[in-house]
């Protein structure tokens, strides 16, 4: 996981930016329900979703046995490079193109145009 901390590209070409999503605004909010009605997301589909991010990068990001979302010491080291992979995907793609809080971005890279 550490070289996943280093860089926001090599983080988004790990996981999905979904995953990024769901983990930035469980972190920022402290629940995964606050975290839900903020992504507009089921109550589901926010666990499932760090679920499927913890087993990608084979760590515990989040302490379930309390009633809120307390992030263990990997997630706190991660949430910067996921909070700057999300920064830097939401500024690759156009307003216009994304909807709220579940846009998509197929690449760590910005498309670039040609002068």
């Amino acid at each position: 996981m550490e070289d996943l901390i280093e860089t926001p590209a090599r983080l988004l070409a790990k996981v999905r930016f979904r995953q990024i999503r769901c983990f930035v605004d469980v972190s920022r909010q402290g629940s995964f329900m606050a975290a839900s009605g903020v992504l507009g997301l089921t109550q589901l589909a926010v666990p499932r979703s760090i679920r499927e991010l913890e087993t990608t990068l084979g760590v515990t990001l989040c302490d379930r046995s309390q009633r809120d979302a307390v992030l263990t010491a990997q997630a706190r080291k991660l949430f910067d490079a996921a909070e700057a992979a999300l920064l830097l995907t939401e500024s690759c793609t156009p307003r216009s193109a994304q909807t709220p809080r579940t846009s998509s971005c197929a690449s760590a890279h910005c498309p670039t145009s040609a002068a």
